[in-house]
């Protein structure tokens, strides 16, 4: 066949950063392209202004590109289980807590800020009280969410960590309070993709330069693995082990 135009035209994200253009021959026989444009509103994509991305106070804050600053932990069953609780409050207050969902904190960072306090903790009281003071301080002035029950949602997260016993009266209090406030629609660390639903996680730092003896940026990578599960996972009841 001769050479024939084709223009195909769709909406612009306001997210994009990027733009991938090509050409698919799906079955037999060869294509040829040529002359390709780009328009942005019917004026060619070079006419088109850069858009500085949004600065958020989590960009800010490099303390930490070097690493963690911790090279080793010396584990005992109580040490443990305060990691294990760690992972879970951090990867909570992750998804949950509006000022991180806002990019205000680099969680990364306030993580190894947190966990030398944690590790240096002489019981669970004492590890309690320190995350307490952690929650509190990242802010408590929130609207409540205009939550409506429905029985479409087939899997919830697994709050069951979430109890007096582990947490204490305290910790469990500010936890349950988070829990039930208005979140920001657009989130630094997650977002949904459009028409599709899956997760989408964003701002996960590498640490492409840092070697594998830093103890923090190993539990970093666990704890975002262990929670990406915990709260996106679809098939998370399929799971035969805990």
């Amino acid at each position: 066949k001769d050479w024939t135009e084709f223009s195909v035209k769709i909406p612009y994200s306001e997210n994009a950063e990027r733009i991938y253009l090509g050409a698919i021959l799906s079955g037999t026989g060869k294509l040829w392209v040529d002359d390709i444009q780009i328009l942005l509103d019917g004026k060619d994509i070079s006419e088109g202004k850069i858009k500085k991305p949004r600065q958020y106070k989590a960009d800010l804050d490099t303390s930490f590109v070097g690493g963690s600053g911790i090279q080793s932990i010396s584990l005992t069953k109580e040490k443990t289980s305060d990691l294990q609780l760690l992972g879970q409050v951090w990867g909570f207050l992750k998804y949950y807590h509006p000022s991180v969902a806002a990019g205000d904190y680099n969680w990364d960072n306030e993580l190894f800020r947190i966990l030398p306090r944690v590790l240096a903790s002489k019981n669970s009281s004492e590890r309690n009280s320190i995350l307490n003071r952690w929650v509190k301080g990242v802010g408590t002035t929130w609207p409540r969410a205009n939550i409506t029950k429905t029985d479409t949602i087939k899997l919830r997260p697994d709050f069951s960590w979430m109890n007096e016993s582990a947490l204490g009266k305290d910790l469990l209090a500010s936890l349950n309070e988070i829990k039930e406030w208005d979140r920001p629609k657009v989130s630094y660390y997650i977002a949904m993709a459009p028409g599709v639903g899956n997760p989408q996680f964003k701002n996960e730092k590498p640490y492409r330069s840092n070697a594998y003896e830093d103890i923090g940026i190993r539990l970093l990578c666990l704890y975002r693995y262990w929670n990406m599960i915990n709260y996106f996972f679809p098939y998370k009841n399929l799971i035969d082990e805990n």
